[in-house]
């Protein structure tokens, strides 16, 4: 039985035709629902205008490479996870893709088991992300309607939500 990912649809940014065809299929044949782009203009302007929970992203794209549509991607949303999914093999490339936000980076192959456990746990991520910072905004808007608002306060809120995300202790 198919899974239902209600949690938005996953973008796939692929200029050769026969293989955007084949992630959008794979990708729908296990309950994705799916958009589609043949280049990265297309990739980015989708991306701007519909609700992506992930974005499947080719290096080599016909009119702007793939590393210039992350960090577009990455401008617009910090927290979206943008898989690679290339031909290209490369440690430099990946280790590249990596400092500019990639979520994971998966050579294509006949074998999608991968890319597909990469996805899950990329949606999951990115909902536990979304999740954690709708409940520190219903913390913190507590918080103000219990102390007050003031500028001293919310500083010390401010303070408070840092040292709560670090490992520092806290005497």
């Amino acid at each position: 039985m198919k899974e239902n990912h209600s949690r938005g649809e996953i973008l796939v940014i692929e200029d050769e035709d026969v293989m955007r065809y084949v992630l959008s299929n794979i990708l729908r044949k296990n309950g994705f629902p799916v958009i589609e782009a043949a280049d990265g203009k297309s990739g980015v302007e989708s991306f701007r205008t519909g609700n992506p929970k992930v974005v499947l992203l080719d290096l080599k794209l016909p009119d702007i490479g793939g590393l210039e549509v992350l960090r577009e991607i990455k401008k617009l949303d910090g927290d979206v996870p943008v898989i690679i999914v290339t031909g290209i093999a490369d440690i430099e490339t990946a280790v590249d893709a990596t400092k500019l936000g990639a979520y994971d980076y998966v050579v294509k192959s006949p074998k999608y088991d991968r890319l597909l456990l990469s996805l899950e746990r990329a949606i999951e991520k990115y909902e536990m992300g979304k999740s954690l910072n709708r409940l520190s905004d219903a913390i913190t808007t507590q918080l103000e309607s219990s102390v007050g608002s003031s500028p001293a306060i919310v500083e010390v809120l401010e303070q408070t939500k840092r040292v709560a995300l670090s490992d520092f202790s806290v005497i």
